[in-house]
């Protein structure tokens, strides 16, 4: 039962996606329509250990890379995960909007459940995480800034700066 149930749900959601694709693509604006183009870019593997981050090792590569994120002028009351290339002068050169690297979250069967398959949410806080993150190459004195909520902070607690490494020059 619940798998018929679970195949319809697809199937209707299938037939949603297909549908919203086909109404909004006509509405694309030409910027989203451009030709996309791989730039040069750095990939940097961050490790985070007990809420400490360190960079374990860059790399150079040629990349599309998504656009950046928009965010709201003032970082005092956001929360959440991001991290941004700044210049020198602090103006935002790139933005990008990030889940959380220190925690893990998945759906599982719960067990308490006796006829239904019902799924519960699990989050999970993590002691190390390695992860990473690609950034347009910069200029000179650019830094990446990583900005979350602290590690065992209260909820709703705004974010702040976590972490900031020097980007390499293009």
């Amino acid at each position: 039962m619940a798998t018929r149930h679970a195949l319809r749900w697809m199937i209707h959601m299938g037939v949603a996606l297909t549908l919203s694709y086909a109404l909004l693509l006509p509405h694309a604006t030409a910027e989203s329509r451009a030709p996309i183009h791989a730039v040069p870019a750095e990939r940097l593997i961050l490790k985070y250990t007990k809420g400490e981050f360190q960079v374990l090792s860059r790399s150079f590569v040629r990349k599309v890379i998504p656009p950046s994120s928009s965010l709201p002028r003032g970082h005092e009351r956001l929360r959440g995960f991001w991290y941004e290339v700044r210049s020198p002068a602090g103006d935002v050169r790139y933005s990008r909007i990030f889940s959380n690297p220190t925690r893990l979250v998945y759906e599982s069967v719960d067990p308490t459940s006796k006829n239904d398959v019902r799924l519960e949410r699990v989050e999970v806080m993590l002691p190390e995480r390695v992860f990473s993150v690609v950034v347009p190459r910069g200029g000179s004195g650019d830094r990446l800034h990583f900005f979350g909520e602290p590690p065992h902070s209260l909820p709703g607690a705004a974010s702040r700066e976590l972490f900031s490494a020097p980007v390499t020059a293009k």
